[in-house]
């Protein structure tokens, strides 16, 4: 009769043989190590997400800012072509003339009139009024329309804008004074060289004293 087969029982790791220990161990690690690699690639992820957000939030500042930028650029170059327009205009040589630039006078071409006209006169009305009005529209216009001449109030709209334009100039007289003077000086001067031509051409001189201004 065959020895009874005795059974053993493993209770727990102790009793358990070498080779299989080393499996339990083995096993163990792997999970710990998968736990680490599935962090891992969480962190990635989440870094990744992060780095999308950051670079999409950036190409729209980017956008944003070019749009803007391209809408500065459109209007700068609209106005530097109306202020050419607008600056191909003078000197003002007839009627024709003032009451065309009387009806370009609206809101959006005011300040950029008023600029135009203090970049002409430099800061010397008298001196250099030739350059907004030519010597014709001097000697037919001044300010109020008396003693047979034109008046430059009538293009009221231009009249309010070339007095705003002189109002920052340094002088203690109002714009309106101002542009008064410089009229008669300039129409004094018209008749001094006129003069002065009829004398070194020999011909007879005439007398400006009678004139008005």
């Amino acid at each position: 009769m065959p020895k009874d087969i005795k059974r053993v029982r493993f209770q727990n790791n102790e009793n358990m043989p070498p080779r299989n220990k080393e499996a339990i161990k083995e096993c163990a690690g792997c999970c710990a190590l998968e736990v680490k690699l599935t962090s891992l690639q969480e962190t990635v992820e989440n870094l990744k997400n992060e780095i999308i957000s950051t670079m999409t939030a950036q190409n729209s500042s980017v956008m944003s800012a070019l749009a803007e930028q391209k809408v500065v650029t459109e209007k700068l170059v609209r106005q530097d072509s109306t202020a050419g327009s607008i600056k191909s205009c003078f000197p003002l040589t007839s009627t024709e003339d003032l009451i065309k630039i009387n009806e370009k006078v609206v809101p959006e071409t005011r300040s950029m009139l008023i600029s135009v006209i203090r970049t002409l006169l430099q800061h010397s009305l008298s001196k250099n009024l030739k350059y907004v009005f030519s010597t014709d529209v001097i000697m037919e216009y001044n300010v109020d329309g008396t003693h047979g001449k034109k008046s430059l109030k009538e293009h009221k709209n231009f009249y309010a804008v070339f007095l705003e334009s002189i109002i920052s100039f340094t002088s203690a007289d109002e714009p309106e004074t101002q542009l008064r003077k410089a009229l008669q000086l300039n129409k004094k001067r018209f008749f001094q060289k006129r003069a002065l031509a009829e004398k070194s051409s020999q011909q007879p001189g005439s007398s400006n004293k009678n004139h008005d201004v």
